[in-house]
């Protein structure tokens, strides 16, 4: 579904260089961005370091997180992450 891109412009080129704090919410049935073939080789490979990484792995849901799950989720991670 996704288009491709030309070889030096590959994600996976890039992703190594990001290091800002991320929190990544995935369902585990997304048929849009699978879970095996997207989200676990971005898992490897980006640079954020592990504790500035919240990774939230929701079983039985698909590409439409829950939204309650997503604004608990992140108001806690900008209250942490803000410059104060």
């Amino acid at each position: 579904m996704i288009q491709k891109s030309k070889k030096e412009i590959e994600a996976h080129y890039y992703v190594r260089r990001i290091k800002t704090p991320i929190l990544h919410i995935v369902g585990k049935e997304d048929g849009i961005f699978g879970h095996e073939e997207n989200y676990k080789p971005w898992k490897k490979l980006i640079g954020t370091s592990s504790e500035n990484l919240k990774t939230i792995e929701l079983e039985n849901v698909g590409h439409g997180l829950p939204w309650d799950t997503i604004i608990k989720h992140q108001s806690n991670w900008i209250k942490r992450h803000s410059i104060k």
